[in-house]
């Protein structure tokens, strides 16, 4: 089996601890490979999105500073780790742009924003979902924020089944669950619109397998 983990970059994000990685390393040792994918970019929409930087530039320099950060961080973790444990897992780090620049991300991507658009369900939820995310976060939403969360979203959800329907890594690791009051539109797509999925995918069965990390 292999799994794939987002981490991301906010100041309480849990990867962000080297003791955390470490106790991560030392619980999760069933897995043939596991791939860290930084989720720089999309932290890069949060700042602009909350107004915490005012130009596309500022946030491409923050994001690309904090995500080299954290890679050196997790990378640091996982040779120490490798050095002294030798364990039968295989280990691979990357930034979110390594993988969402190929063409068959981007490809997929609009796949995906096609379908949503075309299907009621889907469509009402992702929108219930940017608007609810905004609200939590500004107190004025315009048209440049929506536009953000919804390529933060779509770019989400993308990876998400890019990475374990084409890729083989299955299990998705996640650093908490979602919070109740707000379903995320990955899950309508996987339990109430299944036969949407399989024609993203181009597949009968599907694979994804959403997990969380317990309180290790």
């Amino acid at each position: 089996m292999k799994a794939f983990v987002p981490i991301c970059l906010y100041s309480n994000g849990f990867f962000l601890i080297k003791e955390h990685v470490n106790k991560f390393l030392r619980y999760y040792t069933n897995y043939e490979e596991i791939l860290f994918v930084i989720v720089d970019r999309l932290y890069g929409h949060n700042l602009l999105i909350r107004n915490r930087v005012s130009t596309n530039e500022s946030a491409r320099k923050a994001f690309e500073k904090r995500g080299q950060d954290i890679f050196f961080l997790i990378s640091n973790c996982v040779q120490k780790y490798v050095l002294v444990n030798k364990p039968a897992t295989k280990y691979e780090i990357k930034r979110w742009d390594e993988i969402a620049e190929t063409c068959e991300y981007l490809s997929l991507k609009k796949k995906i924003i096609s379908e949503f658009d075309k299907n009621t369900n889907l469509k009402n939820h992702s929108e219930r979902f940017i608007k609810e995310n905004l609200t939590r976060m500004v107190n004025e939403i315009d048209l440049g924020k929506i536009v953000l969360e919804h390529d933060y979203l779509f770019s989400e959800i993308t990876m998400s089944v890019y990475l374990t329907e084409f890729c083989g890594f299955t299990d998705e690791i996640w650093e908490r669950p979602q919070r109740d009051s707000l379903q995320d539109p990955i899950d309508v797509l996987y339990r109430e619109e299944t036969e949407i999925l399989k024609r993203i995918i181009g597949k009968k069965d599907y694979q994804r397998n959403l997990l969380y990390i317990p309180l290790l």
